[in-house]
Protein backbone atom coordinates (compact mmCIF):
# COMPACT_ATOMS: atom_id res chain seq x y z
CA UNK A 1 0.00 0.00 0.00
CA UNK A 2 1.14 3.10 -0.82
CA UNK A 3 0.96 6.89 1.41
CA UNK A 4 -2.23 8.77 0.32
CA UNK A 5 -0.76 12.40 0.43
CA UNK A 6 2.33 13.62 -1.28
CA UNK A 7 4.80 16.08 0.44
CA UNK A 8 5.71 19.25 -0.46
CA UNK A 9 9.23 18.11 -1.80
CA UNK A 10 7.84 14.89 -4.13
CA UNK A 11 8.43 14.76 -7.73
CA UNK A 12 7.09 12.70 -10.42
CA UNK A 13 9.67 9.99 -9.74
CA UNK A 14 7.63 9.45 -6.73
CA UNK A 15 5.00 8.08 -8.57
CA UNK A 16 7.38 5.97 -10.78
CA UNK A 17 8.07 2.11 -9.86
CA UNK A 18 11.03 1.96 -10.85
CA UNK A 19 11.86 -1.28 -10.18
CA UNK A 20 9.10 -2.73 -12.93
CA UNK A 21 9.51 0.39 -15.08
CA UNK A 22 5.77 1.38 -14.30
CA UNK A 23 3.31 3.76 -12.77
CA UNK A 24 2.38 3.42 -9.39
CA UNK A 25 -1.21 3.14 -10.50
CA UNK A 26 -2.69 3.16 -6.93
CA UNK A 27 -0.83 6.45 -5.70
CA UNK A 28 -1.66 8.23 -8.48
CA UNK A 29 -5.60 7.09 -8.30
CA UNK A 30 -5.50 8.13 -4.77
CA UNK A 31 -3.83 11.48 -5.08
CA UNK A 32 -5.37 12.31 -8.78
CA UNK A 33 -9.17 13.25 -9.57
CA UNK A 34 -10.10 9.78 -11.96
CA UNK A 35 -9.76 11.65 -15.23
CA UNK A 36 -6.78 12.65 -14.42
CA UNK A 37 -5.49 9.60 -12.85
CA UNK A 38 -6.64 8.14 -16.13
CA UNK A 39 -4.50 10.25 -18.03
CA UNK A 40 -0.70 9.99 -16.21
CA UNK A 41 -1.45 6.34 -16.50
CA UNK A 42 -1.91 6.51 -19.67
CA UNK A 43 1.32 8.16 -20.51
CA UNK A 44 4.32 6.10 -22.01
CA UNK A 45 7.28 5.95 -19.66
CA UNK A 46 11.29 5.57 -20.56
CA UNK A 47 12.82 2.39 -20.72
CA UNK A 48 16.15 3.53 -19.33
CA UNK A 49 13.76 6.03 -16.33
CA UNK A 50 16.08 9.00 -16.43
CA UNK A 51 16.87 10.94 -13.20
CA UNK A 52 14.17 14.13 -13.15
CA UNK A 53 15.41 17.35 -13.84
CA UNK A 54 13.57 20.64 -14.31
CA UNK A 55 13.12 21.70 -17.96
CA UNK A 56 11.84 25.14 -19.14
CA UNK A 57 8.86 24.79 -21.24
CA UNK A 58 9.15 27.60 -23.62
CA UNK A 59 12.67 26.21 -25.32
CA UNK A 60 12.84 23.57 -27.93
CA UNK A 61 15.50 22.07 -25.83
CA UNK A 62 14.21 22.54 -22.64
CA UNK A 63 16.73 25.23 -21.16
CA UNK A 64 16.12 28.55 -19.29
CA UNK A 65 17.02 31.73 -21.57
CA UNK A 66 16.28 35.17 -20.78
CA UNK A 67 14.75 35.61 -24.31
CA UNK A 68 12.00 33.33 -24.02
CA UNK A 69 11.48 34.87 -20.37
CA UNK A 70 11.09 37.98 -21.81
CA UNK A 71 8.73 36.88 -24.14
CA UNK A 72 6.76 35.32 -21.51
CA UNK A 73 6.25 38.37 -19.16
CA UNK A 74 5.53 40.52 -22.69
CA UNK A 75 2.71 38.52 -23.43
CA UNK A 76 1.75 38.24 -19.28
CA UNK A 77 1.67 42.13 -19.65
CA UNK A 78 -0.33 42.41 -22.51
CA UNK A 79 -2.92 40.08 -20.90
CA UNK A 80 -2.85 42.06 -18.04
CA UNK A 81 -3.45 45.32 -19.63
CA UNK A 82 -6.16 44.20 -22.17
CA UNK A 83 -8.89 46.16 -20.80
CA UNK A 84 -6.91 49.55 -21.09
CA UNK A 85 -6.03 48.71 -25.00
CA UNK A 86 -8.72 49.24 -26.82
CA UNK A 87 -7.67 51.52 -30.05
CA UNK A 88 -5.69 48.85 -31.87
CA UNK A 89 -2.56 48.55 -29.84
CA UNK A 90 -3.35 45.51 -28.67
CA UNK A 91 -3.87 44.16 -32.18
CA UNK A 92 -0.49 44.87 -33.29
CA UNK A 93 1.54 43.56 -30.41
CA UNK A 94 -0.49 39.94 -30.96
CA UNK A 95 0.20 37.09 -34.04
CA UNK A 96 -2.40 35.26 -35.47
CA UNK A 97 -2.15 32.23 -37.90
CA UNK A 98 -5.14 33.47 -40.15
CA UNK A 99 -6.73 36.23 -41.29
CA UNK A 100 -9.63 34.32 -39.95
CA UNK A 101 -8.42 34.45 -36.28
CA UNK A 102 -8.30 38.26 -36.82
CA UNK A 103 -11.49 38.62 -37.64
CA UNK A 104 -12.52 36.16 -34.52
CA UNK A 105 -10.41 38.59 -32.18
CA UNK A 106 -12.02 41.69 -33.68
CA UNK A 107 -15.03 40.41 -33.30
CA UNK A 108 -15.65 38.55 -30.16
CA UNK A 109 -13.03 39.29 -28.09
CA UNK A 110 -12.68 42.61 -28.86
CA UNK A 111 -16.40 43.34 -29.87
CA UNK A 112 -15.23 45.98 -32.62
CA UNK A 113 -18.25 47.91 -34.15
CA UNK A 114 -19.35 47.18 -37.22
CA UNK A 115 -17.46 50.28 -39.21
CA UNK A 116 -14.50 49.24 -37.85
CA UNK A 117 -14.66 45.60 -39.05
CA UNK A 118 -15.98 46.83 -42.03
CA UNK A 119 -12.37 49.20 -42.62
CA UNK A 120 -10.47 46.05 -41.40
CA UNK A 121 -12.15 43.62 -44.19
CA UNK A 122 -11.88 46.32 -46.92
CA UNK A 123 -7.63 47.03 -45.99
CA UNK A 124 -7.21 43.09 -46.05
CA UNK A 125 -9.18 42.66 -49.61
CA UNK A 126 -7.06 45.95 -50.92
CA UNK A 127 -4.08 44.02 -49.63
CA UNK A 128 -4.89 41.01 -51.38
CA UNK A 129 -6.05 42.91 -54.72
CA UNK A 130 -2.77 44.45 -54.82
CA UNK A 131 -0.62 41.81 -53.78
CA UNK A 132 -2.14 39.70 -57.04
CA UNK A 133 -1.72 42.74 -59.34
CA UNK A 134 2.37 42.56 -58.76
CA UNK A 135 2.38 39.36 -59.25
CA UNK A 136 1.21 40.00 -62.77
CA UNK A 137 3.26 43.00 -62.94
CA UNK A 138 1.14 45.81 -61.85
CA UNK A 139 2.20 49.29 -59.98
CA UNK A 140 2.84 48.67 -55.67
CA UNK A 141 0.99 50.96 -54.06
CA UNK A 142 2.31 52.43 -50.77
CA UNK A 143 0.86 52.34 -47.42
CA UNK A 144 -0.89 55.01 -47.41
CA UNK A 145 -2.05 54.65 -51.06
CA UNK A 146 -3.77 51.27 -50.20
CA UNK A 147 -5.24 52.56 -46.89
CA UNK A 148 -7.06 55.84 -48.89
CA UNK A 149 -8.04 53.55 -51.54
CA UNK A 150 -10.22 51.07 -49.41
CA UNK A 151 -11.51 53.46 -47.24
CA UNK A 152 -12.76 55.54 -50.67
CA UNK A 153 -13.64 52.72 -51.92
CA UNK A 154 -15.91 51.59 -49.13
CA UNK A 155 -17.25 55.29 -48.82
CA UNK A 156 -18.08 54.50 -52.30
CA UNK A 157 -19.79 51.15 -51.46
CA UNK A 158 -22.00 53.12 -48.31
CA UNK A 159 -23.07 55.90 -51.31
CA UNK A 160 -24.33 53.96 -53.43
CA UNK A 161 -26.25 51.57 -50.71
CA UNK A 162 -28.02 54.76 -49.54
CA UNK A 163 -31.47 55.30 -50.70
CA UNK A 164 -31.51 58.98 -51.47
CA UNK A 165 -35.29 59.76 -51.73
CA UNK A 166 -35.84 57.49 -48.75
CA UNK A 167 -38.22 54.53 -48.75
CA UNK A 168 -41.31 54.11 -51.60
CA UNK A 169 -44.40 53.55 -50.34
CA UNK A 170 -46.04 50.28 -51.49
CA UNK A 171 -48.56 50.07 -54.37
CA UNK A 172 -51.24 47.46 -54.17
CA UNK A 173 -51.91 46.29 -57.68
CA UNK A 174 -55.30 44.45 -58.38
CA UNK A 175 -53.87 41.44 -60.65
CA UNK A 176 -56.19 39.03 -62.79
CA UNK A 177 -55.17 36.32 -64.59
CA UNK A 178 -55.86 35.45 -67.91
CA UNK A 179 -55.35 32.09 -69.58
CA UNK A 180 -53.01 31.86 -72.70
CA UNK A 181 -55.07 31.04 -75.92
CA UNK A 182 -54.43 27.24 -76.64
CA UNK A 183 -51.07 26.44 -78.52
CA UNK A 184 -51.97 25.98 -82.46
CA UNK A 185 -48.89 24.60 -84.38
CA UNK A 186 -48.05 26.96 -87.52
CA UNK A 187 -48.82 25.79 -90.77
CA UNK A 188 -45.48 24.07 -91.19
CA UNK A 189 -44.06 21.17 -92.68
CA UNK A 190 -40.67 19.48 -92.42
CA UNK A 191 -38.77 17.91 -94.85
CA UNK A 192 -36.48 14.52 -93.76
CA UNK A 193 -34.11 13.92 -96.90
CA UNK A 194 -31.74 10.75 -96.84
CA UNK A 195 -29.61 9.00 -99.45
CA UNK A 196 -27.32 5.76 -100.13
CA UNK A 197 -24.73 4.92 -102.86
CA UNK A 198 -24.06 1.43 -104.58
CA UNK A 199 -20.83 1.73 -106.00
CA UNK A 200 -20.49 -1.55 -107.22
CA UNK A 201 -24.14 -1.10 -109.50
CA UNK A 202 -23.27 2.48 -110.32
CA UNK A 203 -26.16 3.68 -108.89
CA UNK A 204 -27.84 5.80 -106.36
CA UNK A 205 -30.92 6.31 -103.84
CA UNK A 206 -32.85 8.92 -102.08
CA UNK A 207 -35.46 8.79 -99.54
CA UNK A 208 -38.10 11.74 -98.69
CA UNK A 209 -40.29 12.30 -95.57
CA UNK A 210 -42.77 15.33 -95.14
CA UNK A 211 -44.61 15.49 -91.71
CA UNK A 212 -46.71 18.38 -90.52
CA UNK A 213 -46.18 20.68 -87.40
CA UNK A 214 -48.08 18.01 -85.29
CA UNK A 215 -45.80 15.36 -86.64
CA UNK A 216 -48.41 13.90 -88.91
CA UNK A 217 -46.80 11.89 -91.86
CA UNK A 218 -47.75 14.04 -95.28
CA UNK A 219 -46.06 11.96 -97.88
CA UNK A 220 -43.21 9.88 -98.41
CA UNK A 221 -40.81 8.57 -100.97
CA UNK A 222 -38.19 6.91 -102.74
CA UNK A 223 -36.46 6.98 -105.56
CA UNK A 224 -33.91 5.18 -107.64
CA UNK A 225 -31.33 7.13 -109.56
CA UNK A 226 -29.56 5.13 -112.17
CA UNK A 227 -25.87 7.32 -112.24
CA UNK A 228 -23.03 7.12 -110.69
CA UNK A 229 -23.03 10.08 -108.57
CA UNK A 230 -20.91 11.20 -105.42
CA UNK A 231 -21.95 11.70 -102.11
CA UNK A 232 -22.33 15.44 -102.52
CA UNK A 233 -24.42 14.79 -105.87
CA UNK A 234 -26.42 12.87 -104.42
CA UNK A 235 -27.24 14.54 -101.34
CA UNK A 236 -28.13 17.66 -103.54
CA UNK A 237 -30.54 14.98 -105.49
CA UNK A 238 -32.60 13.97 -102.25
CA UNK A 239 -32.99 17.72 -101.31
CA UNK A 240 -34.07 18.09 -104.68
CA UNK A 241 -36.42 15.10 -104.74
CA UNK A 242 -38.59 16.42 -101.24
CA UNK A 243 -38.92 19.66 -102.82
Amino acid sequence: MYETSLSKEARVETLIDRENGMWKSELVRQVFLPHEANIICGIALSASLPVDKLVWALTVNGHFSVRSAYKLAREMGLRANSGELSDGTRLKSLRFHSFMDVLWFVMMEEQWEQSRVEKVLMIAWAIWTNRNECKHKGVKKTNQGLLQWSLDYLGEYHACSMDPGGSTPSVVVDWTHTPPPPFRPPNRHKINVDDAVFKAQKATSVGVLIRDAEGTLIGACSKRIMAPLGAIEVEAKAIESGL
